[in-house]
């Protein structure tokens, strides 16, 4: 199966930008989560603040039918 998106430059360059984009952004939330994750397992006290922020990044991404194993 093959797909190609067509794009109208300079007119459409922010869905152009969106698409040709896309995993940067993921990898960019995939490292936000690492990091949350490294500040849960370093913290003496469990700093519920990270745990819960890594929560709502979960939540964000259901919301929106992601999901990290999407790029793994």
């Amino acid at each position: 199966m093959k797909g190609t998106l067509t794009f109208d430059l300079p007119e459409e360059r922010t869905g152009f930008n969106i698409y040709s984009k896309g995993m940067d952004w993921a990898l960019a939330a995939w490292d936000l989560d690492l990091w949350l994750r490294n500040k849960i397992k370093s913290s003496n006290k469990g700093e519920p603040e990270y745990q819960a922020v890594r929560e709502e990044l979960y939540k964000i991404l259901e919301d929106r039918g992601l999901s990290f194993e999407d790029i793994q």
